[in-house]
């Protein structure tokens, strides 16, 4: 379970895959969308030699993620949390609100 500024999110982990053909191959559009935005980072260094884009955003993939804000339950196939989000983090079973 992580604690974010929004509230408690729970799901399953999971990795990204190697490259974008391969996520799109998994069915992982997570994965794939992550993967594309590296790339787009490449482009832009590409473009311009003075541009430094500064991607060091890492990020939590969760599948069959649910989002717990107050009372209210949000359930998500997908998502993508950035790690800097995350403020906390436990291992054990979901405690009782």
């Amino acid at each position: 379970m992580l604690l974010t500024p929004l509230g408690f999110i729970e799901g399953e982990l999971v990795d990204i895959a190697d490259s974008y053909e391969a996520s799109l191959d998994a069915g992982d559009p997570i994965s794939a969308t992550v993967h594309l935005r590296t790339d787009i980072w490449r482009m832009y260094e590409q473009v311009d030699e003075r541009l430094e884009p500064a991607d060091a955003g890492a990020v939590v993939c969760l599948r069959g993620a649910t989002v717990r804000m107050g009372g209210r339950r949000l359930r998500l196939d997908h998502l993508a949390l950035f790690a800097d989000d995350v403020l906390g983090f436990t291992l054990s079973a979901r405690p009782p609100l």
